[in-house]
């Protein structure tokens, strides 16, 4: 609340009240716009229907968060459960994963700046407005700094997944940590799908290994979006 100044808005913790859920898959705009009568087009739209709330967000398959009251979940999931299979949490977080949407833990709190998370390429961070503590840093990096780490998308064959902030080493300075693991999460063809910060100059060079530098090696995936340094 310390945040509202000017803005006629009130916050409210609707943990108790509300329900989460999410829809995705190569079909989920035909079936969730079954149910709804429409859904919201492009990523980042929102609509309201039905006492609930629908976001659609990046992914490699059309995705959705709905938020909303009891009975209008009940209703959707009922209506879901048609056609559509329950899974649990592990599996909307390897979608965030694939997405190339980070997630800061405890154990990653400070550890980068917005860009190295790629945060400016996905519509995480705003250089045109509000004030926030830390912006004159930000600010920098984008305008008139050179970016030396940036996020990745990789696979490694060991399980179980890395925890966050667990190093990353390359096998030519194996003393010197080359990045982090910011999130990863567990593939059903096996093995960890996972988002790490590394050195651009490390990534660049390849051969770079989890835990240490004799450790799981990692494999370089692409990022369902495109990477433009720019200025950063």
């Amino acid at each position: 609340r310390m945040f509202v100044l000017r803005s006629d808005v009130t916050f409210e913790i609707v943990t108790d009240t509300f329900v989460h859920l999410g829809v995705s898959g190569p079909d989920a705009v035909k079936e969730l716009g079954g149910l709804l009568g429409e859904v919201p087009g492009s990523v980042d739209d929102v609509l309201r229907s039905d006492e609930c709330t629908v976001i659609r967000v990046a992914g490699i398959h059309p995705r959705f968060e709905i938020y909303g009251p009891l009975g209008c979940a009940k209703r959707l999931w009922q209506g879901l459960n048609v056609r559509c299979a329950p899974v649990g949490e592990p599996a909307w977080g390897l979608l965030e994963v694939m997405a190339g949407i980070p997630v800061v833990h405890a154990e990653t709190v400070e550890a980068f700046v917005p860009q190295m998370a790629n945060l400016q390429l996905v519509g995480g961070v705003s250089f045109k407005k509000g004030c926030y503590p830390g912006q004159e840093v930000v600010a920098r990096m984008q305008y008139l700094g050179k970016l030396k780490r940036r996020m990745y998308l990789v696979r490694i064959a060991d399980e179980p997944p890395a925890a966050p902030g667990t190093g990353i080493f390359s096998a030519d300075d194996p003393d010197q940590e080359a990045g982090r693991i910011v999130e990863a999460r567990p593939h059903p063809d096996g093995g960890q799908v996972a988002l790490a910060v590394i050195q651009i100059a490390a990534a660049d060079r390849g051969d770079l290994h989890l835990g240490a530098a004799d450790g799981p090696l990692l494999e370089f995936m692409e990022l369902p979006y495109p990477v433009t340094l720019g200025k950063d």
